[in-house]
């Protein structure tokens, strides 16, 4: 019996399942003994098991959002929980990181991971990663070059 098992992740986008793109090949330490590793990050866990880890077949749903305004709030609360963490670590952002991260998850996900394989569902789950990219790498650009006396709206 292992410590832990990776299971596959079925994700419905909007109603559609997407087996292509970014979430193609999901599959995460879900299920483990109590004591068998420690979470890491904020968002986006990730479980560090230090003992054997297993995979169970029968895949779990994650049914990310209904509809675009649930979906595009969500990427919201999920990048400014995300950017307080990258600006604990002390990683910064800059105009090319604005720039690059979109484009290079926009082609990742739609182009090398075949997201047009899931037709329009495809096309729209990977322009909003890489509005998510982009969202996370300006709001780090605004919290880092603010003024010192100057609020920082990245999150309102």
């Amino acid at each position: 019996m292992a410590d832990a098992y990776y299971l596959k992740r079925r994700d419905l986008f909007l109603g559609k399942e997407l087996k292509h793109g970014e979430s193609g090949s999901n599959k995460f330490i879900r299920l483990a003994k109590r004591n068998a590793g420690t979470w890491k990050r904020p968002v986006h866990e990730v479980w560090d098991v230090t003992g054997e880890i297993g995979e169970l077949k029968t895949p779990i749903d994650h049914d990310s959002a209904r509809s675009l305004t649930e979906f595009v709030s969500k990427l919201n609360a999920y990048t400014t929980r995300n950017v307080e963490y990258l600006r604990k670590q002390g990683v910064k952002s800059s105009a090319w990181d604005i720039l690059a991260f979109p484009t290079g998850k926009f082609l990742q996900n739609y182009l090398l991971k075949r997201g047009f394989l899931d037709g329009s569902h495809g096309f729209v789950h990977a322009v909003l990663m890489s509005f998510h990219s982009f969202l996370t790498r300006g709001k780090l650009y605004l919290l880092w070059n603010k003024k010192p006396d100057e609020p920082c709206h990245y999150n309102d």
